[in-house]
């Protein structure tokens, strides 16, 4: 049975015994599993979004480790202190419709 990137992943952090960041992590998984430079770019982003869907890995302060490491305040984002951006295309259809709408009205 041959193991997934996430697999090595976990073995790799695993022997470190320390967090790394996500290219140093990389160079390693790709390495053990022989990945060529074509492949690399598609496998790449692919194995960036499994890291971030598997549940035993957390990125804290950018850096990829174990979740078993770390204590649940390290682990767990706030999310109430983030600050959301506008979208400008969003607020000018919004605008666009309250002068369509403000229109009408003034027809009737």
């Amino acid at each position: 049975m041959s193991l997934s990137m996430v697999d090595i992943a976990y073995q790799v952090l695993n022997d470190a015994k320390k967090s790394m960041n996500f290219r140093d992590l990389w160079q390693n998984v790709s390495s053990r599993m022989n990945i060529s430079m074509t492949d690399e770019t598609s496998k790449m982003s692919q194995f960036f979004t499994n890291l971030s869907l598997d549940n035993r890995f957390a990125l804290i302060d950018n850096t990829w480790d174990i979740r078993a490491r770390h204590k649940l305040e390290e682990v767990i984002i706030d999310t109430s202190t983030l600050e959301l951006e506008e979208d400008e295309e969003e607020e000018n259809i919004i605008d666009d419709s309250k002068s369509y709408d403000d229109s009408e009205e003034e027809e009737e």
